[in-house]
């Protein structure tokens, strides 16, 4: 029986095991080591350098240390990138874009507010005329025999009315209220003096003015022939001339109009209005600080403006003058205005006539 012999290998743990193999290196083993990489070539790797240039395309551009998104893209750190821009209804004039203009150099928006008023105002003669309650389609509360009694009563009337006076009339207390609204609002007689002195608007008004001057300055332009009337486009304008950052008109362009109208008893009118017509390009160009950007473009559409809606609905001389105080006053952000100046504005721009055809 022959016996076997052989050489006792011990065991090794299963430990040891796990831990040679985790150690066994065969790159390490051909290249002669395991290759080291020191902690100064580490923060090299970590830190980028204090300068160095990146290329994009065809443009060079010194990295900051600190400006890590300029890996991704140049315009990633553009300061100006989340600036908000100033709506249509607050941006100086100085700054609009092209595509805020019109050909002329008007601003958009008051061509559209003008074009808007003078196509309705056009074929509707008798907007600033008196009307009497029947022309409105107002349910009342009141019995029919009441309101046909009281059908002829003017608006114009309704409004010097007090509330006891209605009641006395027959009409409720709930009818009386709606009657003296709907004269606050609808009341043509007055129309531009209330508007001057910022009376005569309801507060339905003035939220849906608001509203629409910011759908303005987000840029999503409402639609004025679907969404306003007359009267909302009338203190659109009013309200955009109050909101530039300049006035159009610098105050002391009333010192020279004084001046000029001491003068009227030695030059004719014509002469009185090229005087006033030098004396605004003057005022914009020395107390604007030189923005005669859309300036006497504006104030030239809106004297020709007011003057076609005084000419084509015969408004009457206290209106009239209303109306330039209203609209003069808001160009200057003021109310030094006089109507002793009408007479020299009248005379500007004689010979032309406000068209849109």
């Amino acid at each position: 029986m022959s016996s076997h012999t052989g050489v006792v290998v011990p065991l090794s743990s299963g430990s040891e095991t796990r831990s040679r193999r985790k150690s066994y290196n065969p790159i390490a083993k051909l290249g002669g080591g395991s290759p080291s990489i020191s902690s100064s070539e580490i923060d090299s790797i970590k830190r980028p350098p204090s300068q160095s240039f990146i290329i994009y395309g065809s443009q060079h551009r010194e990295q900051s240390p600190s400006d890590f998104t300029s890996l991704l893209s140049p315009c990633q750190n553009d300061q100006h990138k989340y600036k908000k821009r100033k709506g249509l209804f607050h941006i100086g004039l100085n700054k609009l874009d092209l595509k805020d203009r019109t050909f002329n150099e008007l601003p958009c928006v008051v061509h559209e507010i003008l074009l808007f008023l003078y196509h309705s105002l056009l074929f509707e003669n008798e907007y600033f005329e008196d009307k009497p309650i029947s022309y409105f389609k107002l349910r009342f509360e009141t019995s029919r025999t009441v309101v046909k009694e009281n059908s002829q009563l003017m608006i114009s009337q309704i409004d010097k009315m007090s509330i006891e006076e209605l009641l006395k009339k027959g009409f409720t207390m709930n009818d009386s209220y709606l009657l003296k609204q709907k004269a606050q609002s609808e009341e043509r007689c007055h129309f531009f003096y209330n508007m001057n002195l910022n009376n005569g608007i309801t507060n339905e008004e003035y939220v849906t003015l608001n509203h629409l001057v910011r759908r303005y300055n987000n840029e999503t332009k409402p639609n004025l022939y679907k969404e306003v009337d007359v009267k909302m486009g009338f203190l659109l304008l009013k309200n955009y001339l109050l909101n530039l950052p300049v006035p159009l008109l610098s105050s002391n362009l009333l010192n020279k109009l004084d001046m000029v109208l001491m003068m009227k008893e030695k030059i004719n009118k014509d002469k009185m209005a090229q005087l006033f017509i030098e004396e605004i390009k003057t005022s914009i160009l020395e107390h604007l600080n030189g923005e005669n950007e859309c300036r006497f473009e504006i104030i030239k559409e809106i004297i020709l403006f007011i003057k076609f809606v005084c000419q084509k609905h015969n408004i009457i001389k206290e209106e009239k003058e209303s109306m330039y105080l209203c609209y003069f006053n808001a160009m200057l952000q003021n109310n030094f205005f006089r109507k002793e100046y009408i007479e020299i504005i009248e005379r500007v721009f004689y010979n032309e006539i406000y068209s849109k055809e």
